[in-house]
């Protein structure tokens, strides 16, 4: 993780139903569906600090959750980082994530969780020398860039424990709002470094018609170092603008967004990519 910046733009897609409450906006974290399930994300940086890298490079992520009670479910995800260049595929492990969320409310229209989140430290070291990077490393990093807001799955010197808080309304089948609230705690595993406390925030609204559905989103960022929690502050934020199609057959969604700055006058990141949601137990209706 670059020193005391967490950067939050980027993509993350996680489209939970077209016309339900699970409605996603781009970087949110995603909201929890009520049976057993597997899913696999593909992410691919496509802003002016990655050109060079061909398509195949980028994040991809195995994920899988359970209902352990009728509000309790427990998930875990498996990123992994990858650049092709050339003749060249290399691939690094990131850091496994779990997580478990509890329902707080739900009606419908309204849906309220919460989540405590864990990240734990897989992904390969820095390189103590400066002007050398290995293979596994510079994969991880441009894991990293498919997307900096979620910035805990390929940090390479500190572990996460954090929050959560989610909330989602359904205003009509055409549109969903959605906000949350996410602290996060950094810890390192490295004596040089400090550890790093996180407060990521965001509002959205997807909108559109029951398969192509449109996403405007502000994210924001806070950073702080642990032993100074009230300040000062490394502060950032984007709004992101993105488009969503879901396939008719399987839970399968393809999204391409771009993040621009607040003052909407530089576009500083984007990316684009798809997630597969497959249910392993009986679906609700959504």
């Amino acid at each position: 993780m670059r020193s005391r910046r967490i950067v939050l733009y980027s993509a993350a897609l996680l489209l939970l139903g077209m016309t339900s409450l699970r409605a996603q906006g781009l970087v949110t974290q995603p909201f929890p569906r009520p049976y057993p399930t597997v899913s696999f994300q593909y992410q691919h940086p496509e802003f002016k600090s990655s050109r060079g890298i061909q398509a195949v490079s980028g994040a991809v992520e195995f994920g899988g959750s359970y209902p352990v009670t009728e509000n309790i479910i427990i998930s875990g995800r498996l990123p992994l980082g990858m650049f092709s260049f050339d003749d060249r595929l290399r691939l690094a492990l990131g850091n496994i994530g779990l997580s478990l969320t509890g329902g707080l409310f739900s009606d419908e229209k309204t849906a309220l969780a919460g989540s405590l989140l864990l990240s734990l430290k897989t992904s390969p070291s820095v390189d103590e020398n400066p002007c050398h990077c290995s293979d596994a490393e510079f994969a991880s990093f441009v894991g990293w860039y498919a997307d900096p807001y979620q910035s805990q799955r390929f940090t390479q010197r500190h572990w996460m424990i954090g929050g959560n808080f989610q909330a989602r309304y359904k205003h009509s089948a055409a549109i969903t709002l959605g906000a949350e609230v996410g602290p996060q705690w950094y810890i390192p595993t490295h004596e040089a470094d400090r550890s790093l406390l996180v407060y990521n925030t965001g509002a959205f609204v997807n909108a559109g018609l029951q398969r192509i559905r449109g996403v405007v989103e502000y994210v924001a960022s806070s950073t702080t170092l642990s032993d100074q929690p009230f300040g000062p502050f490394v502060y950032e934020d984007m709004i992101g603008f993105g488009v969503q199609v879901v396939s008719r057959g399987p839970d399968l969604t393809f999204y391409y967004q771009v993040m621009i700055d607040s003052h909407l006058r530089e576009t500083v990141n984007g990316s684009y990519g798809f997630r597969l949601i497959w249910p392993l137990g009986e679906k609700e209706d959504e």
